[in-house]
């Protein structure tokens, strides 16, 4: 960092499906990162990675690293392996954070392999995977997202 002339480097963890266990080691060395280095380490920081298909787990880390890391919400992937959140089986992780009044940043993510086929068509598979990514992927896959948890209720 000193090399770059950076002198604050704001960390987060990119958005992972992993399980319940790896979830609470990595939120832990996150916040001990922090903790070790607070003048350099900030801001994302603050957000917790959560094993989303174990909805359960999921609420309870991010209580915990809220409550015990002064977390500020968490990141989660827009979409695991295709899935959409807005199944009720997922509310327990949305209903948490809003009891803890926490946001949760759906970040855009690579689609699965079958989301990825809607977007080829006749040009190459580097076109279109930049169209199923920063190119209108990310884009509108999260906005669906949204309007599918908003309409779920």
């Amino acid at each position: 960092m000193d090399a770059g002339g950076v002198n604050l480097q704001v960390i987060s963890h990119g958005p992972v499906a992993a399980s319940a266990d790896e979830c609470r080691k990595a939120n832990d060395e996150l916040a001990e990162a922090c903790r070790k280095h607070p003048k350099r380490f900030a801001g994302f920081a603050g957000f917790a990675v959560l094993p989303v298909l174990e909805p359960e787990a999921a609420a309870d880390e991010l209580e915990r690293t809220v409550r015990d890391h002064g977390f500020l919400g968490a990141l989660v992937n827009n979409t695991t392996d295709g899935i959409f959140y807005d199944d009720e089986k997922y509310w327990p992780t949305f209903e948490r954070a809003w009891q803890l009044d926490v946001p949760i940043y759906l970040h855009p993510s690579f689609p699965s392999e079958e989301m990825f086929q809607h977007y080829k068509g006749n040009y190459s598979d580097q076109v279109a995977f930049m169209l199923s990514i920063a190119g209108w992927g990310w884009h509108s896959e999260t906005g669906l997202h949204i309007l599918k948890l908003l309409a779920s209720g």
